[in-house]
């Protein structure tokens, strides 16, 4: 694709002033040592069919270099290049290196050598910055996406310059140019995507915060740490100014309140209220999914929707809980109650009872974490089963009592009164967080 308006099959031989040292592509001298004669550069441009500028010459060369078409066609080329658009601050410093050329020195130079130079010499500069370490071999690049002749043009990245200060065709100090001083503030500007990272995180109701009932509302806090707390949800990542979310596929209990003709179900984190979709309804949400009915659950997926992503417009500088609410897809969904206090019934079956429904069936598991009784040392071998990770399997007696299978007749000890956790009203939402790395 050619992105310069002239196609040269030949190099013109000029006099190379573009800067004050040598080029230190590692090619030989694009130029030669004097100017073309005027009768010369016709010539030439006869012999190549160069289409000739009807400017060229006539106009001041300051005029020439801040010449809107020629900017474009640079920053065209460039994007070219990275295969990519440049970024606010990439354009910022195109504009501050081009404002800052010594345009007196070029005025002997067409502008299709004068384009191709500056594309050379910016991404000298900028590829040192980024650490793009080797050397980038311009001819195949100006031969298939600019279509420019570039057998000596090599643009080397060097690892021995200074980080704090980065000087393009002598006449620049891209540190000035961009407000920052070290290499981290100027990659933050020049290549903001190479300071992402991502981690993984998941939130499980069961270990939600217990300062709400979990129907409507279901809230964490995240802990740096690896210790795994009730109300927690935990990663040893630094995260902070989060960029985006992404959820993966997960289900959520049924309820008749999620049913609705379209299928689709919304999650809300409450604390981002100012960066979100704002639908009708009084309602907000991030992601958007669709869902199909498996069992006691509704599989959700937002894999049709940005691929289950939601971009931030600007970065989330702290998170510090999170707080999750659903909707069908507009209407409030509201679960049941995920966990009641228990009072135990000794015998084989075991009983037990609860203040109110329990709203779960025949073949259900119920889950103990605290379970114990007056006497644990005699009681040892019950209190483990009770509490069994794996859950106890129930059957239905009522709305409010059940029994479970394990034959508690020889226990020695009162038992206690204990939370029962209900394994079908469980939720897990994994999630993958992306951030902007932290400086230190």
């Amino acid at each position: 694709m050619n992105l310069f308006n002239r196609k040269p099959k030949n190099r013109l031989r000029q006099s190379d002033e573009f800067s004050n040292s040598s080029d230190s592509s590692g090619g030989e001298d694009l130029f030669g040592s004097e100017p073309p004669s005027p009768v010369e550069r016709n010539r030439y441009f006869a012999t190549n069919n160069y289409e000739q500028d009807e400017k060229y010459g006539s106009v001041a060369p300051t005029a020439r270099i801040k010449n809107p078409q020629m900017y474009g066609r640079v920053k065209e080329a460039l994007q070219a290049i990275k295969r990519r658009r440049l970024t606010f601050g990439e354009v910022s410093a195109l504009r501050q290196f081009i404002d800052g050329l010594a345009a007196q020195k070029l005025k002997h130079y067409n502008d299709d050598e004068i384009e191709k130079r500056i594309v050379n010499e910016f991404l000298r500069a900028t590829s040192s910055l980024n650490n793009e370490d080797g050397e980038i071999d311009m001819h195949s690049i100006l031969g298939k996406e600019i279509g420019l002749n570039g057998e000596n043009d090599v643009v080397t990245a060097s690892l021995n310059k200074a980080p704090t200060t980065a000087v393009i065709a002598n006449a620049v100090d891209l540190s000035s140019v961009l407000g920052n001083n070290d290499r981290y503030g100027i990659q933050s500007v020049i290549n903001p995507q190479a300071l992402l990272t991502k981690t993984q995180v998941l939130l499980d109701s069961r270990n939600r915060s217990l300062d709400t009932d979990g129907t409507s509302l279901i809230r964490w806090s995240f802990s740096n740490t690896i210790s795994v707390q009730q109300g927690s949800f935990n990663s040893t990542s630094p995260i902070r100014d989060i960029v985006a979310i992404k959820v993966f596929p997960f289900k959520i209990p049924y309820t008749s309140t999620a049913e609705n003709p379209t299928n689709n179900i919304t999650m809300y984190f409450n604390e981002f209220s100012n960066q979100c979709v704002i639908a009708p309804e009084s309602t907000r949400y991030h992601h958007w999914f669709s869902y199909i009915q498996e069992g006691d659950f509704l599989a959700l997926d937002a894999f049709q929707y940005n691929d289950g992503t939601y971009n931030f417009d600007k970065p989330i500088t702290t998170l510090d809980t999170l707080t999750v609410s659903f909707a069908a897809p507009l209407a409030p969904v509201t679960f049941d109650i995920d966990r009641l206090s228990a009072t135990m019934t000794i015998g084989n079956p075991t009983i037990f009872t609860f203040a109110s429904a329990h709203n779960l069936n025949n073949g259900n598991t119920i889950y103990f974490t605290n379970f114990s009784t007056s006497n644990t040392s005699s009681d040892a071998v019950l209190i483990a089963a009770i509490n069994s990770s794996y859950g106890l399997e129930i059957t239905r007696t009522s709305s409010t009592t059940l029994t479970v299978a394990t034959d508690t007749s020889g226990m020695v000890g009162t038992p206690t009164v204990s939370t029962a956790f209900f394994g079908e009203k469980r939720i897990f939402i994994p999630m993958e967080l992306t951030y902007i790395k932290p400086k230190t």
